[in-house]
């Protein structure tokens, strides 16, 4: 069947879509089976997602320019007669900057939540233009581009935050100022230095 995706999609080891068979009613009640891809989250259109990353248990973070998560719900989308089409019910869900999710695409609730109110909100994430961002091997995310706040902090084009998804304060005072002007990419390396041991920078 035809689908759209949400700037992110699963993919099988020969770089076709994963996708499972669903059944979905057409508009004369019929039920119609389609194949649907697995992975149902996402963000809405005309928004960015500038980095993806595979972290333990097996979740996905995603970076990038949006301010919510979408979700695909199968179980109240229906299909055409033809069911040649998905006609999505789409859950949208505050996740601003980063958001954390599940194999699926099922949105991480316990990642980057706004303290008061958690079920509708996220924490505030970027004020600016995220360009690039780095993944650390212990799941922290550095990001940089022309961002001139996180979360309601004064940033200067670069933030790190932790692997519970907080800005990590050391990092900020070990940069200071930052930069003056935007950030466009940043690299990240992991190599074996000379006596043995695994380092990164």
């Amino acid at each position: 069947g035809q689908f759209t995706c949400k700037n992110l999609l699963l993919l099988n080891s020969d770089l076709s879509v994963k996708t499972e068979k669903k059944k979905f009613s057409d508009s004369n009640g019929t039920l119609q089976e389609i194949n649907v891809p697995v992975f149902v989250g996402g963000t809405g259109l005309g928004y960015e997602i500038v980095r993806a990353f595979a972290v333990q248990g097996k979740k996905i973070i995603a970076v990038g320019n949006f301010d919510s998560h979408c979700k695909t719900d199968y179980d109240n989308s229906t299909c055409n007669v033809d069911k040649d089409k998905l006609i999505a019910s789409d859950v949208y869900t505050e996740a601003k900057s980063v958001m954390r999710m599940d194999e699926n695409g099922e949105l991480d609730m316990t990642y980057r939540r706004d303290a008061a109110s958690p079920e509708t909100k996220s924490k505030e994430g970027a004020v600016g233009h995220i360009n690039d961002a780095c993944l650390l091997k212990d799941e922290s995310v550095i990001m940089v581009g022309e961002i001139t706040q996180f979360d309601g902090q004064t940033v200067h084009n670069l933030v790190k935050i932790d692997a519970q998804g907080n800005i990590e304060p050391a990092f900020l005072a070990n940069v200071n100022a930052g930069t003056d002007s935007e950030i466009s990419k940043i690299t990240h390396t992991v190599y074996t230095d000379v006596n043995g041991e695994e380092q990164e920078r």
